[in-house]
Formats: C-alpha cells, structure tokens, sequence
C-alpha cells in the first residue's frame, strides 16, 4: 500500500508540474507574441494552481476510501467471530474490596519500570494514573489484571 501512495504522489508531482510549466512556457510564448495580456497569463497560472490541489486531493481521498474498506472488513471479522463463554469452573474474584499497592517494584529484562509504587484504591471510587511515556501506567493495569505476575514479597496485596 506504501509503494502505490508513494508512486501516486509521484506520478500526481510530475504530472502537476508537467501541466503548471506547459502553461507558464506556452502562456509566456502567446503574452510575449501579444496574442493574450501578461494579466491573463497571470491568470491562468493562478487557475492551474487553484484546480491541480483539489484534484490531487481527490487522489488521496480515494485512497483513504481504500483503506477504509480494509478497515471495514477487519471490523465486521471481530463483530461476526463467535464470543467467548466463561468456563464453568472459572473463579469470580470479589470486587467489593479495596486495592492495594505496597511498595510495588517491577522490571523489565533487569530493567526497573516501577519503584516502590504506593497507593490505594478504596472501594466504590476511581482512580486515575497519569504519566509520560514509558513511566509505568500501563504496567500497573497488567498488574491489576494478572496479565503479569510479581513474584513474592513484591508488594502486591491482592483482596481476593
């Protein structure tokens, strides 16, 4: 898709530029015979320039039309795939406690990501993680959510 919107744009360049310097060295040649006025050659060159960005708009239009289409596709995949059912067994943790963070610690590779993170989370009420890039948020959700472990004595004390 990359190597068809480049080659667009620059067939679209050539083209544009093509068209904009037939009307320049032809309108100057028919100004200078007298055939039409400096003014109308001003003129056309003003047109050419007005009309050759909404056409190439069009170009990109289009291909935004494409992709949307893939899109689209992809969409109606995940609507038309069948949902997952909960297993019969699987454990309902309780939601009615707190969350508790005790001087959480967590690496990536031998790289510290969290240091000694502390908050809490009483039940009933939201809490909000703010931070820059690459500062931990999404770390403490897996966290929250088991996608990742810590080991033992970490910090973590979960209520259920």
């Amino acid at each position: 898709m990359g190597y068809t919107f480049g080659l667009f744009w620059g067939i679209g360049d050539i083209v544009s530029s093509t068209q904009l310097l037939s009307v320049i060295v032809i309108g100057s040649y028919l100004a200078a015979t007298g055939t039409i006025t400096f003014g109308d050659l001003l003129v056309f060159i003003s047109y050419t320039l007005t009309l050759m960005w909404p056409v190439r708009s069009l170009g990109r239009i289009l291909s935004e039309m494409s992709k949307t289409g893939v899109a689209l596709r992809r969409i109606k995949e995940i609507l038309d795939a069948p949902g997952e059912s909960a297993e019969p067994d699987a454990l309902k943790p309780q939601i009615d406690r707190e969350i508790r963070f005790d001087n959480v610690s967590f690496t990536y590779d031998e790289k510290p990501v969290l240091r000694n993170v502390s908050f809490t989370v009483k039940r009933g009420t939201t809490f909000g993680i703010l931070g820059a890039t690459g500062s931990g948020k999404s770390t403490i959700t897996y966290l929250l959510n088991r996608l990742y472990d810590l080991p033992a004595g970490c910090g973590c004390k979960r209520a259920y």
